[in-house]
């Protein structure tokens, strides 16, 4: 299966790679900055749709993981983080709709949880599952709900049906797995927000 990997030069983009590859698929890299790979890459900005586009041609998967995280609040503005999180992540949906792409795994956060997710005091342990409510407390949080609202998993806007159906969230419960079998502890801590 031909897999396009969105931000491929990150964390979670450079794990997967080579273990999809180990299992038998083919993995496409697309990301901004240009990387040096032995898998096939495109330079492009998920901002753009007809880069977004150009990526998918072919392809029969797509995990997206292209987004400025929540560490980087102080350094960019709510406009950037809409720009890319939101607008990046609805012109992949709309190409992979186009493409006739068989699914879409969303790169989400534990930021959705936000507010869900403080503890009332000092001792309290706020334990989050999958069920817990969607609070997010800044703009990262809210983009990521948005981006997951595309699956139709969260009812804000209608999707109509026109997204491809073998579609999943990964959020950070799931993302920290696969990092923990190939970055030790003091980097997971650092880089997976």
């Amino acid at each position: 299966m031909r897999i396009l990997i969105t931000g491929a030069g990150g964390t979670l983009g450079t794990v997967l790679a080579p273990a999809l590859a180990a299992t038998g698929h083919e993995p496409v890299l697309f990301d901004i900055q240009p990387l040096r790979s032995s898998y096939q890459f495109i330079q492009g900005d998920v901002r753009e749709p007809e880069d977004a586009r150009r990526a998918i041609a072919g392809v029969d998967l797509v995990v997206h993981t292209a987004a400025i995280h929540g560490i980087h609040l102080g350094d960019h503005s709510a406009q950037e983080f809409y720009d890319l999180n939101i607008g990046g992540t609805f012109n992949l949906w709309e190409a992979a709709a186009g493409a006739g792409v068989r699914g879409l795994v969303f790169s989400s956060t534990l930021a959705v949880y936000g507010q869900a997710g403080r503890p009332r005091s000092a001792t309290e342990v706020v334990a989050l599952s999958e069920d817990s409510p969607l609070l997010p407390g800044d703009i990262y949080g809210f983009s990521k709900v948005v981006g997951e609202d595309r699956r139709g998993d969260v009812p804000l806007l209608p999707t109509q049906g026109r997204y491809p159906q073998h579609s999943a969230t990964l959020r950070q419960f799931r993302a920290r797995l696969l990092l923990s079998r190939r970055h030790p502890p003091a980097l997971r801590r650092s880089k997976c927000r």
